[in-house]
């Protein structure tokens, strides 16, 4: 989401990279730059104020207290790979920390079995 890129450093801006939840194109309209940047906005202010705290609070609950933020933890990460492909998303600037690894789990390609062809016509 929005907010790893600034943890990575990542430039996001949603007034030229379109949101990829809202299923633009790379010709956004004005309205669309406008919808895009108060939808981050949200997801940030819903992350940080809501969901960043739950997470906190699950972290202490399953851990020690004495548990560091998870804010330091994830600022201390080195890789973030992104279940991705660059060949199925608009073109935007990712910092080398930021890996699409989408398609690795696909293997070798295996040619098909010939068998008969059927050519069903329907004239209707």
């Amino acid at each position: 989401m929005h907010w790893t890129n600034e943890r990575f450093g990542n430039i996001y801006n949603p007034a030229y990279i379109p949101i990829s939840h809202m299923d633009y194109s790379d010709q956004i309209t004005f309205l669309q730059r406008v919808e895009g940047t108060i939808s981050v906005l949200l997801h940030e202010l819903m992350y940080n104020y809501i969901l960043r705290w739950n997470d906190e609070n699950i972290a202490r609950e399953y851990f020690k207290e004495d548990f560091p933020p998870l804010t330091d933890i994830v600022h201390n990460a080195s890789v973030f790979l992104i279940n991705g492909h660059f060949s199925l998303t608009l073109p935007r600037p990712l910092v080398p920390q930021i890996v699409d690894v989408g398609g690795i789990h696909v293997g070798e390609v295996k040619k098909l079995p010939k068998v008969g062809t059927i050519i069903c016509v329907c004239f209707m």
